[in-house]
């Protein structure tokens, strides 16, 4: 019996370790579970999302779905004149799935604004852009240098945050930003019908014609004809803590983007599209608290996945059971100052990481 004794006081340990990683899970569902509650308690702090359907361009092998607005080229140089060339964000973008990454150096934007990607124009290539107290800047043409043949747009406030996400299924990237709710724009919220996403039950219901502008202005675009057009706020949410971080992704393939929110590692997925947060939605743990959520589908399956970046290391459920495990991929790539940015950068219909580093560059 003594050959037996040790794989046995393995099996032993390896039993109270699974105990304490299942207990460990059980506490951190519990943590979720009681800051849901506690959010729904306390609807005076939510987070408000503002979402705008605008027309960047011809989507991918569809002639797409016209909107009140058209992304077009700028033209006025007043507005190329609000970015300096001396203080230019540098960008570290992957190129391919590799271990450690190929990291191809770039720079576009200020320092201070916030990094947003997104394919704006359905050409298959998310393209940079920054987020800059209400002023979007992005390079629409990507040759990464800001000039007269990207675009500008005025949508939020600062403090907002700005988030990025096919909202009508036409293969184009829209805006939207969050921000703190108001007593006044509840009433739009609440009449809310959502996206026409395939669960929403409530998706052949009219959709919202814009809240009043004393709440929030309908996105400003700059137009190649140096005119200026709007884009009405088609979608008003009350969705997660107002100290939550919020998350867009197609959590279900359905090529809708939906929205979500991050905090201390737990997840809250609006899975069926309405914008609200029901049963029919999902709660999850991953990550831990001081991460940052990241959003893409890595693993090409159509369904984006879930990650963390935790000051440098990138943790990504590319095994789509949205938990980590061993099967899932690591990468390094920034450190604990930089911001993590996620896009297709060179369109080959997989998500790629990059970073942006708080230091300027204007050379």
């Amino acid at each position: 019996m003594q050959f037996f004794r040790a794989p046995v006081a393995r099996l032993v340990t390896e039993m109270r370790n699974h105990s304490a990683f299942m207990l460990l899970a059980c506490a951190a569902e519990m943590f979720c579970a009681a800051g849901a509650a506690a959010e729904e308690f306390s609807r005076s702090h939510t987070s408000a999302w503002h979402l705008s359907i605008v027309d960047g361009g011809k989507p991918r092998g569809a002639a797409g779905t016209k909107s009140e607005a058209t992304l077009l080229p700028i033209s006025s140089t007043t507005k190329l004149e609000a970015l300096s060339e001396s203080d230019r964000a540098s960008w570290s973008l992957q190129l391919g799935m590799v271990r450690p990454p190929h990291a191809f150096q770039t720079y576009f934007g200020p320092t201070a604004g916030t990094p947003i990607a997104g394919d704006f124009n359905g050409d298959g290539y998310d393209e940079l852009g920054m987020f800059v107290d209400g002023r979007w800047y992005v390079d629409l043409n990507g040759n990464n240098t800001w000039d007269r043949d990207d675009l500008w747009a005025s949508f939020g406030n600062r403090g907002d945050v700005p988030v990025v996400g096919d909202w009508n299924q036409d293969g184009k990237d829209d805006f939207g930003i969050v921000t703190r709710s108001g007593v006044s724009l509840r009433a739009a919220a609440s009449t809310e019908p959502g996206f026409a996403h395939p669960l929403n039950t409530n998706r052949n219901v009219s959709k919202n014609l814009g809240v009043p502008r004393t709440e929030i202005e309908p996105a400003l675009l700059r137009t190649s004809s140096g005119g200026e057009q709007r884009a009405a706020v088609r979608h008003v949410f009350e969705f997660g803590a107002a100290n939550s971080i919020p998350v867009v992704g197609d959590w279900t393939g359905t090529g809708v983007s939906s929205i979500g929110t991050f905090q201390d590692g737990c997840w809250k997925l609006d899975l069926d599209g309405d914008g609200r947060w029901t049963t029919a939605d999902a709660m999850i743990d991953l990550g831990q608290p001081g991460d940052l959520p990241i959003v893409g589908d890595f693993n090409r399956d159509g369904r984006d996945d879930l990650g963390i970046y935790r000051r440098g290391t990138w943790h990504i459920d590319t095994t789509g059971d949205r938990r980590l495990g061993n099967d899932d991929l690591i990468l390094q790539l920034g450190d604990a100052d930089d911001t993590p940015v996620v896009g297709d950068w060179d369109g080959d219909g997989r998500a790629q990481i990059g970073v942006v580093h708080r230091t300027a560059n204007g050379s």
